[in-house]
């Protein structure tokens, strides 16, 4: 929510993508991929997958929270320079020689969790959509085959780039009742 603003098909200045934002080569390390047919960084069960696992990889280097999520932003490189430069290990030691980008970073995700989990006490009342992911169930598609896109469809799938859902790719569909 920090950078996307949960858009998945969001595409930063630098050429991050999807909900999660991540870079291509990073994207492509936790097993994302696109081609002609589909966009797994678009895929929010797959990039939320690969974002769980990255950044809990991050926080095994650092040991901090901070750090980690600071890390997801401007690159783990980055974070051990500025560790080694300045030979601490406190975010908040290091967090004026950030990138400024960055340095909001952390400050904006503990405030969008704060609402999270403070709402109520602060009478705000979210919007919620009229499906929940529980809703649906994941389909891995048996053979090729053209479809019809309607928007519950779209809006669910939106790392299908086009009417055609190759074999052994994932998708989102409304469960049968």
């Amino acid at each position: 929510m920090v950078e996307s603003n949960l858009n998945p098909r969001a595409i930063s200045h630098a050429g991050a993508k999807g909900i999660w934002q991540f870079m291509p080569a990073t994207g492509k390390q936790y097993g994302l991929y696109h081609n002609q047919y589909v966009d797994l960084y678009y895929d929010p069960v797959a990039s939320t997958d690969a974002a769980a696992r990255y950044l809990k990889e991050l926080y095994t280097k650092f040991g901090d929270w901070n750090l980690a999520i600071s890390a997801y932003n401007c690159g783990p490189g980055r974070i051990d320079a500025l560790i080694r430069k300045h030979k601490s290990r406190n975010y908040w030691k290091l967090r004026p020689y950030m990138p400024r980008e960055t340095q909001a970073y952390v400050p904006t995700f503990i405030a969008i969790n704060y609402i999270f989990n403070f709402y109520k006490e602060h009478k705000m009342k979210p919007m919620y959509f009229k499906y929940s992911f529980f809703d649906f169930q994941i389909i891995r598609n048996e053979k090729p085959q053209s479809i019809k896109k309607d928007e519950l469809f779209k809006f669910a799938n939106p790392h299908i780039l086009n009417n055609y859902i190759a074999k052994n790719v994932y998708y989102y569909k409304i469960k049968e009742r």
